[in-house]
Order: structure tokens, then C-alpha cells, then sequence
């Protein structure tokens, strides 16, 4: 589907995609091989530059690098986290713009799971991160 290996992302949960021109942040659900909310199927036409699909343990992410024409994925989880150095974990709450809550169907806030590590040159950098949907 557009490049997007939904068999990888959590059986439900949330979608968070940039367009060229547009962004979808909303609830989705996997039925027969397709992302679907309300009955409607999404990433029906176009690829996501960028795509998160993430419920409160798991994350799947796509990328495209339009220089080299391909995807880069990656699947991110809470389990990992647990083998982690705490002190190279840190989480952050944010807020979800009232546009995109409208309806109370989605959540007020969304957990950023920042995965640091030191480099070869012993600075801590930030090494990837993690959309949760926990509260």
C-alpha cells in the first residue's frame, strides 16, 4: 500500500502521516490488508513523505527519501525500552492541537519516548524516538 508495510503496524491504533500539502493525525484500524477509519480507507491514492502508525506500545514508521527513491522503516517498542539504559530515555508529553481532537475521539496528549546514546565521541546524542498513545 504506497510503499507502506501496514502488516508491521499495530492492529489499531493511531496514524499520524505528512503529505506534501496536508496532514492526517486520526484513529485507524487494519481490515482486510487496509488502514480504515470510520468505514473509509486511508493512504488510499497518495504515499506519506512520512508516516507513524503507533498505538501505546508499538510504533511503525516509514520514511521516503526522495533522493534515493525508496522507504526507510523501522518498528520502535516499549519492550525495547525495557533493555535501555533509563538514564538514555526520556519522555515527554505534548499536546495535540484542538483541531485534531475535535469529537473527543482522539487523545489530548501524545508520549514522545526520546532514545539517546553517546557517540563515538562520548556526546550524548539523540538516537531515535517513539510516538506512544499512553496517557
Amino acid at each position: 500500500m504506497n510503499g507502506i508495510s501496514i502488516e508491521k503496524a499495530p492492529e489499531k491504533g493511531f496514524i499520524l502521516a505528512y503529505f506534501r500539502k496536508r496532514l492526517i493525525f486520526t484513529r485507524y484500524e487494519k481490515k482486510g490488508g487496509e488502514l480504515v477509519f470510520d468505514g473509509q480507507q486511508i493512504l488510499r491514492d497518495e504515499a506519506p513523505r512520512e508516516c507513524h502508525l503507533f498505538d501505546a506500545d508499538t510504533e511503525y514508521r516509514s520514511i521516503a527519501r526522495q533522493a534515493r527513491g525508496d522507504r526507510v522503516e523501522s518498528v520502535l517498542t516499549a519492550r525495547e525500552e525495557k533493555e535501555m539504559d533509563p538514564d538514555l530515555l526520556y519522555a515527554e508529553n505534548v499536546l495535540v492541537r484542538e483541531e485534531y481532537r475535535q469529537g473527543g475521539a482522539m487523545p489530548e496528549k501524545l508520549t514522545v519516548i526520546n532514545r539517546y546514546r553517546y557517540s563515538d565521541s562520548d556526546t550524548l546524542v539523540l538516537g531515535n524516538y517513539r510516538l506512544s498513545a499512553r496517557p
